[in-house]
């Protein structure tokens, strides 16, 4: 139901959609993947093609997505999960498993990438204090912005990690799809990387991409 792109996540990127593509780097980085849209008439090709394709998915409502990530019937099964959003093909997903393990390491009920360009950045939850802080999404806005309880501090154990000492400065700035000009600065981005992404993550950090997250890169005070 996008304004500026509509049916922007079934795009081909560079030929899958966008979500199968997202889809694919999960599996290929042993991580679930489930899709939390929206029961609209608007989400109904989308829904019909993750069907099609065996894409786990839930429906939900629209601007609620704090209700969307609760219907998630074993979320709870989970220790921590991921958000990204599906106009960033780019995310980096190989960061994940990481990110992760520090947040679990660290005890933190929230974690948030930055630094990076926009568009590849994700945040973290630990399932069970998202489950158990729905007096906190009460508004609106919390309910469409998930991480406003954690960023506003009204959750504690909230951390950001900040990579921009470990990228190239010459690197691309956004990598988020918005509008039709930006999906085709991003396909032609990506596509001068060969559309591979480890070349793609390897001139963006110029090391492996696993060895940068440690224990002692958090930040030594958090809320």
């Amino acid at each position: 139901s996008s304004s500026r792109l509509p049916g922007k996540v079934l795009l081909p990127f560079p030929q899958l959609p966008i979500i199968h593509f997202l889809a694919n780097r999960f599996k290929e980085n042993n991580i679930h993947f489930i899709v939390a849209t929206s029961n609209t008439e608007f989400d109904i090709p989308l829904v019909n093609y993750l069907k099609n394709n065996n894409i786990p998915y839930v429906c939900g409502s629209l601007q609620n997505l704090y209700q969307r990530y609760c219907s998630i019937s074993n979320l709870n099964s989970y220790e921590y999960f991921a958000r990204i959003t599906a106009d960033n093909p780019l995310t980096a997903i190989e960061l994940l498993k990481p990110s992760f393990e520090i947040a679990s390491a660290k005890h933190l009920n929230f974690l948030q990438i930055e630094g990076l360009p926009i568009g590849m950045g994700f945040e973290i939850y630990k399932s069970s204090c998202f489950l158990e802080s729905s007096y906190l999404y009460n508004t609106d806005y919390s309910q469409e912005h998930i991480n406003d309880p954690f960023i506003r501090g009204a959750i504690r154990d909230s951390a950001t990690l900040t990579l921009a000492g470990l990228c190239n400065t010459n690197f691309c700035k956004s990598l988020t799809i918005d509008t039709i000009e930006q999906y085709i600065h991003v396909s032609q981005y990506f596509a001068e990387f060969g559309n591979s992404i480890q070349s793609f993550l390897e001139n963006l950090f110029n090391r492996k991409v696993i060895d940068m997250l440690t224990l002692d890169s958090l930040p030594k005070k958090y809320h």
